[in-house]
């Protein structure tokens, strides 16, 4: 972990953990299975799970989800051309018939894009996407979650923090 501000964050993409074992990225969470986040380098992290999950996990390894404000923190100073990136956006790729629509249940929540070959990078793979709070893999390679709910006025502050 790191020091960002007055929290800690993990210094890398979590990955799952259930009865000591790591659970795989690409299979969605299995209801009332007990789930702990846990941070390590080099593994494929858990992709496509909901913020009720994430934030269930985390709570679960006594942590707790970062706000946008500290994830925006924790972000600074990274280098995005270093970072897992530049590739076609999978969504519409994957759920031609959405358009642009997506859900986050059909779409965002799906395990289908950790499956693609090349896409997703094990934590700390692409050793320039660190911030400088020393944070790594915080742009590209998953969308992540923050506590703060999705709206507007979020979308709004974010857009000006970035």
């Amino acid at each position: 972990m790191v020091l960002v501000g007055a929290v800690c964050v993990d210094r890398y993409e979590a990955h799952l953990r259930a009865g000591g074992r790591i659970h795989p990225h690409h299979e969605r969470p299995a209801e009332g299975q007990r789930y702990v986040a846990a941070s390590a380098r080099g593994i494929l992290p858990q992709a496509y799970i909901s913020r009720i999950e994430a934030a269930d996990a985390c709570a679960a390894a006594d942590k707790r989800l970062c706000s946008r404000t500290e994830w925006s923190a924790a972000c600074r100073g990274t280098r995005p051309d270093g970072c897992n990136r530049g590739k076609s956006h999978l969504l519409p790729i994957l759920f031609p018939e959405a358009g642009w629509s997506f859900s986050y249940e059909r779409h965002f929540n799906s395990p289908a894009p950790s499956l693609e070959p090349g896409y997703l990078a094990r934590t700390g793979e692409h050793d320039a996407c660190v911030s400088d709070a020393g944070v790594h893999d915080m742009v590209g390679n998953l969308h992540e979650w923050v506590s703060d709910p999705v709206t507007r006025a979020f979308i709004h502050a974010f857009a000006q923090e970035m």
